[in-house]
């Protein structure tokens, strides 16, 4: 779940044509590799974590059509043609410290990102309204086109069903049209400096739309800037934010993330293209990776491609007319995207609205929100304000929820408490997370009998109280409490929200400060089986670091690693700790007992540094909010390498087919090294998953009298490939050039493969002198039989003998591995069962090590040479 939103002041994140936002370097986004963004810091607060953020996203100097795509490979979050401008708003997931990533599909291009606002679980925030797209601006009614270096004033609460008080942000889409230059536009909130931002990029003449999320000023308006030359600007409006005053609790709108981006509609390869003055309704309710079923808006990325004409296209509530706004507007042969929050209609459809000529549109669907009018909380509790914990103390919490929805057959939901930290917004130390149900033993009570019909529950869990935490007075709060039923709705309560039930805050007495955790073992796993310490710099990659971090006192709670390479550049990556249904997270740490295994990925965006890089600081802190910082560390040194240190050319392994049926055969990769400062120092090379039959044979190379170099690979008897997965060239100077998958670096496609096995086992003739067995000893005697085979590609080493009575029965079997001889022959072991006395035919397939099989004297194989092979069974 995102949760609430909360919008911040328009801020520019990233410009890959200056370097903003990647470590101040400058270049643009290249197909094969993506680019990080991070964005954990745009709350303020390292107590909150946004879960999506919405981000303007902006591209220009492309070099080929080309999409980018955001934090998702499968979908296109920009659609842009060469050479063009183009912007889109992007409501993107966030999971934990991870950044945000932009991919490429083709071409190269500059990509810039503005932030508008985030999502969260974590503070109080707005819940989202939704209004039919009503039209609230249009210059070219009496207003007036806005001038060069212009601002426009736009009251956008206390009309238009907006109220008057309240309102953090709104949901508009924004078009501007009857440019007269290059210029951009910038929304931004009333009584705010200009923020160096821009939500359209436009040129003369053209026409274009753009979704726009943005905070409202303390006076109930937003404003408009144009940069150079005149513009039209028209604004439709379809939601609004609301927070709620302390202690009550808003029941609109919360935004819930799809499991990943799902595509919902493209007309190309279902129904055709949308007609001139045609709608198309299309079912947004139900589907399958829906955590609720039934929303109450939409968020959609709406693409139009092969346009026939100068036209708009609206996306609106099904059921409803056709609005006067537009979401899209184009012209012939354009295609476009702009991101779309559409109310849902009553039968759980939005539906699109084509104005002239016709149009494809693709729709993927990004999340959804959740309302809950019919929720409420009737009590929040702790069974006592106050408790002395000093030696650990257990107090009940109790609370219970109601539904008024007459359908509803379900009610439950998540609570979280947390301690309260020094400053208003903070906590300390883990979140106890607890869910809750009817039916739900994962909290200590059970609820009562009124939540059975989905419409009263009382529910009660036992918390654990430290001893210990950062003073002598900690105050345990109900942090978050999220309520939801089988009927769509949903309620999201925290922080403020839940001031207005006095009794969900414990005072605790404790114990006043603690131990801080300690560390031991930082390493560095690297790619592939030999985990050598080389990480690859021409794509973006990331580096993972262990290490085990120790409190026996207090537990373990959050910290962060940094690393620092050349010219003083660093990385820094955090990572937390935390408990649901009592069961502590596995990741990034595994453990238990004050004592946990870490594993933290460090984001390496493309062009940092080349050279040594190592861990230089270690900070963790425990659940008493004890900190430890160790720094200077240099610790698990690592190479960051590329492909354009020096010249690796010329790569070969030979020979390339081998015959190592029988025994291991010798290989030789090479490659040609030229630039390389001080000689070279070492090769290593890595096979595919450390094969254990093909091994490498030394690090230090062979230099040959033509420059190249040899490292020597031994292929096992009977492997079926030896690939060569990873390769390091490291120079006199210590610079490393990279190559191989292993590496996710560029493969030189080096695999050698044994010779097929095409000729199966054949058979010339057969020593074998007619048998007579008495009865009485057939339990015991074993006959031998020896056939001359050739020498084929693969050796032989499996075999079976059987025996047939005159019916064609097999009345005895032997089977099992068998060698072959310098000269071809095999012998076979012959046992027979406890038949009657009678003749017996004997018949034996062989098998090589290629799984090629003949048999000779079988049912349906080859005849046996030399005639049938038989058994007497005698009397006796």
């Amino acid at each position: 779940m995102a949760g609430k939103f909360v919008p911040v002041t328009p801020k520019r994140l990233l410009d890959t044509r200056d370097g903003t936002g990647n470590h101040g370097i400058a270049t643009p986004l290249v197909p094969g590799t993506s680019l990080p963004l991070d964005v954990s810091g745009i709350t303020g607060n390292p107590e909150v974590t946004p879960s999506a953020v919405v981000l303007n996203v902006t591209v220009t100097n492309g070099t080929a059509d080309s999409f980018v795509s955001v934090s998702t490979q499968t979908v296109s979050s920009v659609n842009f043609r060469a050479g063009e401008t183009v912007p889109n708003l992007v409501t993107a997931p966030v999971s934990g410290a991870s950044p945000v990533l932009f991919f490429n599909h083709s071409g190269s291009v500059d990509v810039i990102a503005d932030v508008f606002g985030y999502y969260t679980n974590d503070r109080p925030g707005g819940t989202l309204s939704t209004l039919p797209p009503t039209r609230i601006l249009d210059t070219r009614d009496g207003i007036g086109a806005v001038g060069p270096g212009g601002t426009l004033p736009l009251q956008v609460t206390g009309r238009n069903s907006v109220p008057a008080n309240g309102v953090t942000a709104v949901q508009l889409n924004v078009t501007v049209t009857n440019p007269t230059g290059d210029s951009f536009l910038s929304v931004f909130p009333s009584g705010s400096a200009l923020p160096n931002v821009s939500n359209l990029n436009f040129g003369p003449g053209q026409t274009i739309a753009n979704s726009v999320v943005v905070p409202v000023g303390p006076d109930g308006k937003i404003d408009f800037f144009n940069h150079v030359g005149s513009v039209d600007v028209v604004a439709d409006i379809s939601g609004y934010y609301t927070g709620n005053a302390p202690g009550t609790l808003a029941h609109g709108g919360v935004y819930e993330l799809m499991d990943s981006p799902t595509r919902l509609l493209d007309t190309r390869s279902d129904g055709g293209p949308l007609g001139a003055g045609q709608s198309r309704a299309l079912t947004v309710s139900g589907l399958h990776d829906m955590t609720f079923g039934t929303p109450t808006a939409v968020v959609l990325n709406v693409t139009v491609t092969n346009p026939t004409d100068n036209s708009f296209v609206t996306a609106y509530p099904s059921g409803s007319a056709v609005p006067t706004a537009s979401n899209i507007n184009f012209t012939p042969g354009q295609t476009l995207s702009n991101l779309v929050v559409v109310p849902v209609g009553p039968d759980g459809k939005v539906a699109f609205f084509n104005h002239v000529g016709t149009v494809d549109l693709v729709v993927d669907m990004f999340g959804y929100f959740n309302a809950g009018p019919d929720l409420g909380v009737e009590s929040l509790a702790f069974a006592q304000s106050t408790v002395d914990a000093t030696n650990g103390a257990s107090v009940e919490l109790d609370w219970t929820v109601t539904d008024t929805n007459p359908k509803s057959t379900y009610l439950g939901g998540t609570v979280v408490l947390r301690r309260a930290g020094s400053q208003p917004g903070t906590y300390l130390g883990q979140p106890v997370v607890e869910t809750f149900s009817p039916y739900s033993s994962s909290v200590s009570g059970q609820a009562d009998h009124g939540s059975v019909d989905g419409h009263r529950g009382a529910f009660k869990y036992n918390l654990s109280v430290p001893a210990v935490s950062d003073s002598a007075t900690t105050h345990w709060v109900v942090a978050l409490l999220r309520l939801f039923d089988d009927q769509g709705n949903q309620l999201l309560a925290n922080g403020s929200d839940l001031a207005g039930y006095p009794g969900s805050v414990l005072t605790a007495t404790t114990k006043a400060g603690g131990t801080a955790p300690t560390y031991q073992n930082i390493t560095f796993r690297g790619s592939g089986i030999q985990q050598r310490p080389y990480l690859y710099d021409g794509i973006t990659n990331s580096a993972t670091f262990e290490f085990t971090v120790q409190d026996a006192a207090e537990d373990f709670w959050q910290g962060s690693i940094t690393v620092a390479g050349p010219n003083g550049q660093t990385l820094t990556s955090t990572f937390a700790e935390a408990t649901v249904d009592g069961q502590r997270l596995t990741s990034p740490c595994q453990g238990g007992g004050g004592g946990y295994h870490c594993s933290v990925l460090v984001q390496f965006p493309k062009g940092m540094a080349v050279g040594k890089w190592a861990v230089s600081k270690l900070v963790v802190t425990s659940n008493a909010g004890t900190t430890a910082d160790y720094d200077n560390l240099n610790a698990a040194p690592i190479t960051v390498g590329d492909d354009n240190a020096f010249s690796v050319n010329g790569f070969a392994i030979t020979p390339t087919t081998v015959d190592n049926w029988r025994a291991g055969v010798s290989l030789a990769v090479s490659m040609r090294v030229t630039g390389a400062r001080q000689g070279i120092r070492q090769i290593s090379v890595d096979t595919d998953l450390g094969n254990s039959s093909c091994r490498v044979q030394t690090d230090f190379p062979t230099a040959n009298p033509d420059g190249s170099y040899t490292i020597p690979v031994l292929m096992d008897t009977g492997s079926r490939e030896c690939g060569v997965s990873a390769i390091a060239v490291v120079d006199g100077a210590g610079d490393v050039a990279l190559y191989g998958r292993d590496y996710t670096a560029p493969d030189p496609g080096l695999v050698a493969q044994r010779v097929a096995d095409t000729t199966p086992p054949s058979v010339s003739s057969v020593d074998w002198t007619p048998a007579s067995v008495p009865q009485s000893k057939l339990i015991s005697t074993f006959l031998s039989l020896k056939a001359h085979a050739a020498i084929g590609v693969a050796p032989i080493n499996l075999y079976a003998t059987v025996i047939f009575d005159s019916a064609g029965k097999q009345v005895g079997i032997v089977d099992g591995g068998v060698t072959q001889a310098a000269d071809g022959t095999v012998d076979l072991l012959v046992h027979p069962e406890v038949v009657p006395p009678g003749v017996y035919t004997v018949g034996f397939s062989l098998s090589d090590a290629g799984n090629l099989s003949t048999g000779y004297g079988m049912p349906g194989g080859n005849a046996m040479p030399g005639g049938p092979l038989t058994l007497t069974v005698t009397e006796g």
